[in-house]
């Protein structure tokens, strides 16, 4: 039976407490209330004792002194005393003849073979204490072997402990904590049974349970990732609950959190110890699915976005959920294709009119794609800025003319409020 882990055990009776589980050699309880419904009771369910009582009254013999030693050998079906160390006796070896093949016997341990087992049950075997193991039906958050971001439920004397999803926390003693943690916290552990093997705990220091050992993986494998945390290159990852891997930014697919689980595929087995890791099988299928967005994307908006190679990279994640990498790759595709006219403002799908002067600036671009805006209509070219008549109030500027403040001093044709 392993603890920490998910166990298939037979129903091999029942308690006042609820089902007694076995795996041929331990019996562990499962209470009443963790029964599922649709479980079908066996006619013939036998009555046991409940073994953690049991257990617990034979420890108690042995830590009193009353374990009984067997005081008597039988031999030839009569009662022999034990021979005492150091002392001559007479043994006996009784032999039993070899069985021919094809004969019939009624050894027990025929019998037990030929009895029908009991119905079985998939179970999540954890220990109640350091002497009980239990079983329960409920889904731990992590099992034995696996890393887990789980919250920290209270902290004592003796270390942390874990929300588990299961009756029983997990607990994070103080020597396996990387730093102190707190109530309320959020922290990354590894789930492996403690030194003397006898229950399971939590390692928050990660490191030494990710292995650096890649003979059994190749580029362009399928794994499964967690979100480990970010960094200025982008976000490192635990791969398969045993590597550590990093997603450099320009490969995001969009917005990701701590703790997140993803497919993902190999791109490189660097020689630094970990993985690259990207978010698509191929490069080719990353462009295809960023083609596909953007070109979604123009749709949405009557053909036009305005975004350009000069729109800040926040910007376009915020509007597309991709990188500027991403959507400069989707853009030449869409390009080479035919499928967009690019403009100093922003791009178009083709057959979309675009303005009718291309000297519209980007800050103009605003006002032609409000929710309303006619592609059909006619767009007024903008007027040239320059010197111009008038005095204080005529076109922006600042250059002296006849009228302004420079009276007979003429040096333009714009009074104040001409060109700059």
């Amino acid at each position: 039976m392993e603890i920490g882990k998910y166990n298939t055990l037979e129903v091999a009776g029942k308690t006042g407490k609820g089902l007694v589980l076995t795996d041929g050699e331990t019996q562990i309880v499962l209470p009443l209330k963790e029964i599922p419904r649709e479980f079908d009771f066996p006619e013939n369910i036998k009555n046991l004792p409940d073994p953690e009582k049991k257990k617990k009254i034979q420890e108690r013999s042995v830590s009193n002194g009353f374990e009984k030693q067997p005081a008597e050998n039988k031999a030839d079906g009569k009662t022999a005393p034990v021979i005492p160390p150091g002392k001559k006796g007479k043994l006996v070896i009784k032999t039993k003849p070899v069985k021919d093949e094809g004969q019939k016997t009624d050894d027990n341990s025929e019998k037990k073979k030929s009895e029908a087992k009991g119905p079985s049950m998939k179970v999540f075997v954890y220990n109640s204490d350091r002497e009980t193991i239990r079983a329960t039906t409920q889904t731990p958050i992590a099992v034995q072997g696996e890393f887990a971001r789980m919250k920290v439920k209270e902290v004592n004397s003796f270390g942390a402990f874990l929300e588990w999803g299961i009756p029983k926390d997990l607990f994070l003693p103080y020597g396996a904590q990387g730093k102190r943690v707190k109530p309320g916290e959020m922290v990354w552990v590894f789930i492996a049974m403690d030194s003397k093997k006898t229950g399971i705990m939590g390692f928050s220091n990660l490191e030494p349970f990710l292995s650096q050992n890649f003979n059994d993986l190749r580029t362009g494998q399928k794994v499964t990732i967690q979100i480990r945390d970010f960094n200025d290159n982008g976000a490192r990852v635990i791969v398969d609950h045993r590597y550590p891997g990093l997603i450099y930014e320009q490969d995001f697919d969009g917005p990701m959190k701590i703790g997140e689980v993803k497919d993902a595929w190999i791109r490189k087995i660097r020689t630094d110890g970990k993985l690259d890791i990207g978010l698509w099988e191929k490069n080719i299928d990353m462009a295809e699915k960023f083609k596909g967005i953007l070109l979604e994307k123009l749709k949405e908006n009557d053909g036009i976005l305005s975004i350009t190679d000069k729109t800040p990279p926040d910007e376009i994640r915020e509007k597309l959920n991709m990188s500027k990498r991403q959507f400069k790759m989707a853009e030449g595709i869409l390009l080479r294709e035919g499928k967009i006219q690019i403009h100093p403002a922003g791009i178009f799908l083709e057959g979309v009119r675009t303005p009718k002067t291309l000297k519209v600036k980007a800050r103009d671009w605003n006002d032609l794609v409000e929710p309303g805006y006619d592609q059909n209509a006619e767009v007024e070219e903008e007027k040239p800025k320059g010197r111009g008549q008038g005095g204080r109030g005529g076109n922006p500027g600042r250059g002296r003319g006849d009228s302004g403040r420079g009276g007979n001093k003429d040096r333009g044709n714009s009074g104040y409020g001409g060109r700059r």
